[in-house]
């Protein structure tokens, strides 16, 4: 075949197109992939004038070898000789990554524009657009760019940097989608944000920071309110345009405060090349570029282009730009008409060619009262235009002298008199702002951020070194959070762990992480705790098609998964769920066989809201279901005292036999000194401490200020202090709500509601003469109270949940009162008069954190294993998959073929088919008979029934213990079956479901890269009224239960039968647990079954079995969510 390409070539040479032709071709009918014979065939095509043949053959040749240089060349080079120069630039975006040859540099000088104008439009159409991977290196760092409309300018950046890094491009002219952007900070190592505008604020505030972020600043951010809202702990670099510039943002925001953010100064650069340059003299036209707006000084360009045309009518001057307001709109034309210069100034809208535009312009003016390094100077300059740019300010550490104008004097002087020279200004923007001058530097600091933070995630790795181990998961932790008892109590325990010989690792699971968090990080490492921040880590598409919740639940064990083998004892808080999938996961015998699950509950979900006044919503109940179901599993529950313990047992109807019940292990004791007062006739301050919220009594306080505000006491009172965080009530912050209720108040008012811990303890230590008042609705063991008994300071606290057995019994009698505001303005009124003495506590801290210790001691000691775990040696079912199959050939071939790549053997399959009526779904079911009879597998046939009788006959022809339903669309993993059967021996489940992957595209799956994930929560009869929560149809049921349910509805044209069939079992009591693995691929397309039926009908026939077999503690719940949505403040 060689030889015949070799002669072939010889013809070709010679001219002899035909026969060398018929040579090209004799080797593709024997090799079709021949990229050399596809490639020569392509240059006879391109020769003889048939143009779409030669590119046919090119195309076919990059597509087997994208990197074959030759072909890409050819190709480039027939598409511009016969000027179709928009194809030439689609086919170098395409492949030009591929190619490693530096005669590419060649064709970008011809194609820059056309590349440039095609990714404009493109991203316009698409809002981002990936310029793939350079081939220069096999692992390039991943940058994006992240802008908002009209800044094409950055596409030069972009197309340069393709060159080095794989870059994507997100540009929104329109609605900012801040999922997309959250998907760059989780695919790139670099994000770049054009702009401190309000993408970054809103971005840097509420995204997660899974990136190193750059922002670039040009002007006018500065005097905007976005920019002093962004948070710049989410920034590693700061890129501003000018030192002027520079300087007015480091009078807005202190940016020493931000340890790790860098700031460069590094002027607007442009491709030089991009320009087209020519040698010009003095001459008529001025250019004029951007947007009229106030800022860019309209009445002086009228009036410096008035006395041009005053000396000589032949100036005029051109406007490429549009007015942004209807004030400057009619100033415009009625100075114009008024100066007689409509035949001067020329409207020529918005200009995408700059280069072409300014080919017959001789001057570019800019009468701006205030810029950054506006692009329109550097344009003009590398087109050989003169610039004139007012002297605004900073414009003289910019340009020369020559360039600027103070007067309308000066401008008229620099046009008549002053020299003329294109080379100079063209060579002053090569010299000054082209990319080749600051490309070295831009690259530095693309390629420090990339290693930093790759680094940073690279010691995010778990290695035991330590016989005993603990991990504790968090959404809470000091320092990286500013004030919380749950933190409080799991730092002091990872400390108090950390000083007695154990490795403590604990995982950070709060949402927000930003450089601030890694100051932290690096604080506890040094105190021999290592702090992972799961949302640098989190992985994005769990959170697209699932609650929060859930996705954090969920992420939160797959990562403790993967690090089982380092720990024995983990930690959760019952608070959010966190521990769900987790305890689902050890209950089914798919992970933690060696570890101890401790759940500890300080304040469960439902009981926060009722003592905060609040109904709760659907997703409330959703968080209530996980923390319940994390405490029915966990290995032990960790209660802080009796009083939650008895709650937890009656709201939830569930007994707890595996618990302990320990305080708060604190290092408080002997932190504060006695300060009795001396003087009794002294005033003293009233300190509200907690959180200003309802639960902590905010409005019993307020209200019993409110009765003792006229009475002689009043006069034993200073001022008011309220410490404690700022939260949202009634419908506004707390501030706004004490503003309100103090109206008259004869005292000074003082909200202290940004302190941290540290600084509100350092307050309340220094406050000698004071009361402080703890008047909480409800609480579980305060850390609050705590703190003042540790400081031995005089308190007043109600008597409520936990309290009382915190404090010493004898002085329960003047310290705690009923909540109540009577009773507090009772118990103010004696204490003020009387001076109590100071509380003291019940606990010996000492002692306690000796137990703590001992108690996490005798874990390890224990003997490490899973009680009653069963594993397939000891028993392995059939089970029976049932697939069902309609006209989809194509998805079916997929679908057997994962089933038979499972890791499980002891399975049959049941394909269905439901009537399909279409030859190639025909033909393809004859040619699976022999792979079916072979495997003792069956078929069978039935006229069209829809899906739900499809799978019902499919099951009673099921002989395994087990049967497994599969859609012909979807494709099982490879363990999927094993991990059904797995989880079903253990947790003993009537019916099994799982998380799902979803896909679009082969390559989903094939680099698996679901584009969403589905995480269901079991059997959740309280939300899945609204949505199912129970799981797909890709679903193990015990046989036997299958048939006692009767099996799915078989109504048609309805698309709910598995939901319908899973409430159903849930209500009469059968066990639907969920697999938290993603066990299949969930194909998304056009021929989804639930597609195209009435969304009504669907839901209705849904509901019937909830009308049928009503539920009152069900409903109960749910009436409590209906006035959430209509009895709210």
């Amino acid at each position: 075949m060689n030889r015949n390409v070799l002669i072939g070539e010889e013809f070709f040479v010679r001219g002899e197109y035909g026969e060398a032709l018929r040579f090209f071709k004799s080797v593709l009918d024997v090799d079709p992939q021949n990229t050399r014979a596809l490639n020569d065939a392509g240059l006879v095509y391109a020769e003889l004038g048939e143009v779409e043949k030669a590119v046919e053959y090119f195309e076919k040749a990059l597509q087997y070898d994208p990197s074959f240089a030759k072909a890409f060349f050819n190709l480039l080079d027939t598409l511009i000789k016969y000027n179709h120069l928009d194809l030439a630039a689609e086919v170098y975006l395409k492949y030009h990554v591929n190619i490693d040859d530096e005669e590419k540099v060649k064709y970008e000088k011809i194609l820059g524009n056309v590349i440039y104008e095609i990714l404009s439009i493109k991203l316009k159409l698409e809002e981002t657009v990936d310029l793939g991977k350079p081939k220069t290196a096999e692992n390039p760092i991943k940058v994006a760019f992240i802008c908002g409309s009209n800044t094409s300018f950055i596409i030069d950046l972009e197309i340069a940097f393709s060159a080095r890094y794989h870059v994507r491009a997100y540009h929104f002219s329109e609605k900012v989608d801040f999922r997309l952007i959250q998907d760059a900070l989780d695919w790139a190592d670099v994000v770049w944000f054009e702009w401190a505008d309000a993408i970054l604020a809103q971005a840097s505030n509420t995204l997660r920071k899974t990136a190193a972020v750059i922002c670039r600043v040009h002007r006018y951010e500065v005097f905007t309110n976005w920019f002093e809202n962004i948070n710049w702990n989410f920034v590693d670099h700061l890129i501003v345009t000018s030192k002027h510039v520079y300087d007015l943002i480091k009078e807005k925001v202190d940016l020493s405060k931000f340890d790790f953010l860098d700031v460069s100064i590094i002027p607007s650069i442009i491709n030089i090349d991009k320009f087209d340059f020519h040698v010009k003299e003095k001459g008529y036209n001025i250019a004029y570029l951007g947007y009229l707006n106030y800022r860019k000084n309209p009445s002086l360009l009228i009036q410096c282009i008035k006395a041009l045309v005053e000396l000589d009518k032949k100036y005029k001057l051109y406007i490429g730009g549009i007015k942004q307001n209807e004030e400057i709109d009619q100033y415009l034309t009625n100075i114009i008409d008024k100066l007689d210069l409509k035949d001067n100034v020329i409207w020529c809208g918005w200009i995408e060619n700059v280069s072409d535009w300014l080919k017959d312009k001789h001057y570019l003016i800019l009468p701006s009262i205030h810029e950054g390094n506006p692009y329109c100077v550097l344009e003009a300059a590398a087109c050989g235009v003169k610039p004139l740019v007012h002297y605004f300010p900073g414009s003289d550490e910019l340009y020369p002298n020559s360039w600027l104008f103070k007067t309308v004097n000066e401008f008229v002087d620099k046009v008549i008199n002053d020299t003329y020279d294109s080379f100079a200004y063209r060579r002053y923007a090569e010299e000054k702002y082209s990319f080749d001058i600051y490309a070295e530097k831009l690259f530095s600091i693309i390629e420090t951020l990339s290693k930093r933070w790759n680094e940073f995630k690279s010691s995010l790795d778990i290695k035991r070194i330590n016989s005993k181990s603990v991990c504790i998961v968090a959404s809470d932790f000091v320092g990286i959070v500013k004030n919380g008892g749950i933190g409080t109590a799991y730092t002091e325990l990872a400390e108090l762990l950390a000083q007695n010989d154990w490795q403590v690792t604990v995982l950070y699971v709060g949402h927000r992480v930003d450089n601030s968090t890694y100051k932290w990080i690096e604080y506890y490492r040094k105190n021999n705790i290592q702090v992972i921040p799961l949302s640098a880590l989190l992985n994005n598409c769990s959170l697209k098609s699932s609650s929060l919740s859930r996705a954090l639940s969920f992420e939160i064990y797959q990562w403790l998964k993967k690090y089982q083998e380092c720990f024995d004892v983990i930690h959760f808080h019952e608070w959010q769920g966190l521990a769900f999938y987790s305890m689902l996961a050890k209950e089914q015998g798919l992970a933690f066989k060696n570890c101890k699950i401790v759940v500890g509950v300080h304040s469960p979900h439902l009981w926060t809201l009722h003592y905060n006044l609040k109904f709760p919503g659907i997703r409330d109940l959703e968080i209530d279901f996980m923390e319940k179901e994390s405490v029915k599993r966990a290995d032990y529950v960790w209660f802080i005292n009796n009083y939650m313990k008895n709650w937890i047992e009656k709201q939830w109807n569930i007994h707890v036999s595996n618990y302990i019940i320990k305080p708060y292990p604190l290092f408080l004791d002997a932190i504060g000194v006695d300060t009795e007062q001396k003087n009794k006739c002294n005033k003293l301050n009233l300190i509200f401490f907690g959180r200003l919220e309802f639960r902590k009594g905010l409005d019993i306080f307020c209200q019993a200020l409110n009765l003792i505000k006229n009475t002689e006491v009043a006069h034993c009172i200073d001022q008011i202090f309220f410490l404690g965080k700022d939260v949202k009530i009634e419908g506004k912050n707390s501030k706004k709500y004490i503003q309100e209720k103090s109206k008259g108040w004869p005292w000074k008012n003082n909200i202290l509601s940004n302190f941290d811990r540290n600084e509100a303890l350092e307050f309340i230590k220094n406050c000698n003469n004071a009361i402080i008042v703890m008047p909480y609705r409800m609480d579980n063991s305060p850390l609050s109270v705590y703190e003042c008994l540790a400081l031995k300071k005089r308190f007043l606290v109600t008597n409520v949940g936990g309290i009382p057995e915190l404090i010493h019994p004898d002085d329960h009698a003047y310290c705690l009162f009923e909540p109540n505001a009577a009773a507090l303005a009772h118990a103010l009124s004696e204490a003020l008069t009387k001076l109590p003495p100071i509380p003291r506590p019940a606990i010996d801290q000492k002692e306690n954190r000796k137990s703590w210790v001992a108690w996490h001691n005798a874990l390890v000691r224990a003997e490490r294993r899973a009680p009653n775990l069963k594993n397939l040696e000891d028993r392995n079912p059939l089970v029976s998959v049932c697939l069902v199959h309609y006209n989809r050939p194509h998805f079916l071939e997929q679908a057997i073929n994962s089933l038979l790549n499972q890791t499980y053997h002891k399975y049959e399959v049941i394909l269905v088919d439901d009537g399909s009526d279409k030859p190639e779904a025909l033909q393809f079911l004859e040619d699976i008979k022999d792979l079916f009879e072979e495997r003792k597998w069956k078929i069978l046939k039935q006229k069209n029934k829809y899906v739900s009788a499809a799978r019902n006959w499919g099951a009673k022809h099921a002989a395994g213990e087990y049967v497994m339903f599969m859609d012909d669309d979807n494709l099982a993993k490879d363990f999927e079956i094993e991990t059904f059967v797995t989880a079903a021996l253990n947790s003993n489940a009537d019916i099994l479901t799982c998380v799902a992957d979803n896909f679009k595209t082969e390559e989903d799956f094939v680099l698996n890269l679901p584009v969403a994930r589905y995480i269901p929560l079991g059997g959740f009869l309280e939300l899945g009224c609204i949505e199912n929560v129970f799981g797909d149809a890709n679903m193990l049921v015990k046989l036997k239960v299958f048939h006692e349910l009767g099996g799915f509805n078989e109504l048609r044209n309805f698309a709910f039968q598995d939901w319908e069939f899973l409430i159903r079992a849930c209500l009469n009591g059968y066990k639907i647990s969920v697999v938290p693995e993603p066990l299949f691929w969930y194909r998304i397309h056009g021929e989804n079954i639930s597609r195209g039926y009435n969304n009504y009908n669907n839901h209705l026939l849904k509901l019937e079995p909830y009308l049928q077999k009503p539920i009152l503690d069900v409903y109960k719940k749910l009436f409590f969510v209906l006035n959430s949505i209509h009895n709210v403040d």
